[in-house]
């Protein structure tokens, strides 16, 4: 049987904390966010960093303090709210938010076709799709103006 119990471990005792911190506006209240760095050696000798986010500062709320406690702990909203947190930091660019989101298209698009309520779940996949494919084309055709007016 498998169950799950906290571990607590104080991330100074195997990170580096970085120096830069970050703020991030949830459900309209500022979270202020820090950084961990832990640095993994490969076999080949490359460094591969690993970062961790953390809310426990005394400048946020103790619901705040606590988002980074569990991953994927707790109920929709705190998982949301983690989501929300998380996605700032991987999304550098427009262009990789976009591969993202077109990424997610299709396996959405499979899972409505084949498991929707009603028999029209396949109408209703193809609707979908189109729904949101049309407007992020907009989106990309928007995002590759942007680029070759600033050249950035």
């Amino acid at each position: 049987m498998q169950s799950e119990d906290i571990q607590p471990w104080n991330p100074a005792d195997f990170c580096i904390e970085e120096k830069a911190r970050v703020t991030v506006s949830i459900e309209n209240r500022v979270v202020t966010v820090r950084c961990w760095r832990r640095d993994l050696v490969g076999r080949s000798g490359h460094v591969v960093p690993i970062y961790l986010l953390d809310t426990d500062l005394e400048e946020n709320s103790g619901w705040d303090r606590g988002l980074t406690d569990h991953l994927y702990g707790g109920d929709t909203n705190y998982r949301l709210q983690q989501v929300a947190m998380m996605g700032i930091f991987v999304s550098l660019d427009m262009f990789l938010y976009y591969a993202f989101w077109e990424m997610s298209l299709v396996p959405m698009t499979v899972l409505i076709a084949t498991f929707g309520r009603s028999e029209k779940r396949r109408r209703a996949a193809i609707k979908y799709f189109l729904y949101a494919f049309i407007p992020s084309a907009l989106l990309l055709a928007a995002m590759l103006w942007l680029y070759a007016q600033t050249g950035t």
